[in-house]
Parts: C-alpha cells; structure tokens; sequence
C-alpha cells in the first residue's frame, strides 16, 4: 500500500517536471523569437536616434567591439504594416522578454488615441527650427503668413519611409506654394539632425524639433515605447490661414509615396 503511494508520488513529481521542463522551454523560445523579431524591426529607427550613429549610413557600426556583439538576426514573424503596429510590437517584445508570457504590456500611447477635433483651432505650439541660430517657430507664425499649412509628423529622420515622404513634399512644393500653403515637418528629431537631413535632401521647407514628444502628444500622435522614449506617428494635419484644423492624415505609412499628392487633392477640395 505504502510502496504504491510513493510510487504514485514518483510518477507525479515525474510528470510535473516534465510539463515545467517543457513550459520552460515554450516560454524561452517564444521571449528569444519575439527579442530577435524586435531587434532587427527596430534597428534603424532606434540607431537613428542613437547619438553614436549620427550619419546618413545607419548600417556602419561606431566600433569593431560593438559589431562582434551583435546577435543573430533570424527570420521569426511577418513585418509591422504600419508605423504604429510597429511600436505596439516593439512594447509588446519588451514585456515578454522581462515578465515572460503573463503580462504583455502596451505602448503608452493613450494621447495617440485622441485626435484634436476638425473644425476647432488647432493645438498651439512653439518649437525649435531646423534654419539655425536658436530660432522658433510657433502656429501663430505660420497662421500670420494667410496661408494654408500643412503639418506633417513623421518618426525620424535619413529612415527610408521619412525620406521618401520628404521627397514626395520636396517633389510637388511648387504645386503647394500655388495652393497658397506651406510644409512643415515635425520629428522628435534634435534641431541639427533635422538640419542636416533638410540640406541633405535640398527641402525647400524647415523642420521642427518636438524633443520629448510633448507637440505630438497634443496632437494625438504620440507612440512611446518603454525603454526608448517617444516618437511621433506619421500623421498630416491640414490647418487653414484662420489657425483652424481642417482635416487630419492618420493611415500615411501603407501609402507614403502617394501621400504628397493626396494632401495636394484634399487642399483643393478645401479650398473650393
């Protein structure tokens, strides 16, 4: 009697282990899939805002130690469709890798929920430019020139999505100064690397630098991302020369090469 209930006992702690060994197991290879998938997703937007990789070659290591430390990079899960899927992914990779598989947190991006309403004066704001000399610009700048303005955000700069739309901007500016409206571009980008991307690309227009994200954030376009700090979303925001918002862009990153002329369609339905 007594040597089956130990017996019993055995062959319990025997498949107790087994299932924990095996839990253990699951649990470790998803955390290293999601760290991997999260690595490589995130390499050039996050080195673009690492002070080392401050140049137009995202892909050249600061130093030949750094470049023997990296991991290995193996093909786990489909690509983001948009910039916000992205970083949603991004926190959710962060969260296994630190709590396993209980809680997958969120990015905190509650104000990139909360769009300001069409049809009401648009967020005021003052930020630092990319023409020099410490100067800023604020809404009540753009609006006292009478013209339309449109207020594009985008994550960062010399990434190939930012570029593209920055070349599609740069490609129709004629088409938009005869729209009577003005471009202007907002990153949490510092003040010189948007300089430095606006020569680069020979922009006929300026940028802004939202350090800390708190203009995004007032414009419902904020992604934070725990551990890595805040980005701006790719939205557009049409304001009229009354400082009124007219309309807002919030599906941009599937159709970033077209999205020049689309604002372009929409300024002249507003204007009509």
């Amino acid at each position: 009697m007594v040597n089956g209930y130990v017996q019993a006992n055995r062959n319990v702690m025997r498949i107790n282990s087994a299932s924990a060994t095996s839990a253990s197991t699951s649990s470790s290879r998803i955390t290293d899939g999601s760290i991997t998938t999260f690595r490589r997703e995130t390499k050039t937007t996050l080195r673009s805002h690492d002070p080392r990789y401050n140049n137009r070659d995202m892909n050249t290591a600061p130093t030949a130690k750094q470049e023997e430390s990296k991991d290995k990079i193996t093909p786990q899960m489909k690509m983001p469709s948009s910039r916000k899927e992205f970083f949603q992914k991004a926190a959710g990779s962060l969260a296994v890798a630190s709590f396993g598989l209980t809680a997958i947190a969120q990015p905190s991006n509650a104000a990139a929920n909360i769009l300001p309403t069409i049809g009401i004066p648009a967020p005021s704001f003052t930020l630092p430019n990319s023409l020099g000399k410490g100067e800023k610009t604020s809404l009540s700048d753009l609006t006292s020139k009478n013209k339309w303005t449109v207020l594009y955000f985008y994550p960062a700069s010399f990434t190939s999505g930012c570029t593209l739309e920055a070349r599609g901007f740069q490609r129709d500016f004629n088409q938009y100064i005869a729209l009577n409206s003005q471009i202007v571009g907002v990153s949490v980008d510092n003040v010189e690397k948007n300089a430095q991307f606006c020569q680069e690309e020979q922009l006929g227009y300026y940028m802004l630098s939202d350090l800390g994200g708190n203009v995004s954030k007032l414009y419902g376009t904020a992604l934070s991302v725990p551990g890595f700090g805040t980005f701006s979303n790719r939205q557009t925001y049409v304001i009229d020369p009354k400082g009124e918002l007219k309309w807002v862009f919030t599906d941009v990153e599937s159709h970033v090469g077209r999205h020049s002329r689309e604002v372009l369609d929409k300024l002249k339905e507003l204007q009509e």
